[in-house]
């Protein structure tokens, strides 16, 4: 699995199936809170495009947090 955003591929690890989370919730801890908005959008790129077997959107409603599926 090659990914460029800087999440803990252990903290999506440990996360159950079926459980919803957000971006931050499985960023790692020593990235710059400053550029994690622009991580965030690399890795909402990567779920889409299938670079994690396991995680899906779960929700891309307007104006709200994205939401994402450990599956």
């Amino acid at each position: 699995m090659v990914h460029r955003s800087h999440v803990d591929i252990e903290k999506i690890n440990k996360l159950p199936k079926g459980r919803a989370f957000e971006y931050k919730d499985v960023v790692q801890d020593d990235f710059p809170i400053d550029e994690r908005a622009e991580d965030g959008k690399i890795f909402n790129s990567e779920v889409e495009n299938g670079v994690f077997s396991n995680v899906i959107v779960s929700n891309e409603r307007a104006h709200t947090t994205v939401k994402y599926k450990k599956i």
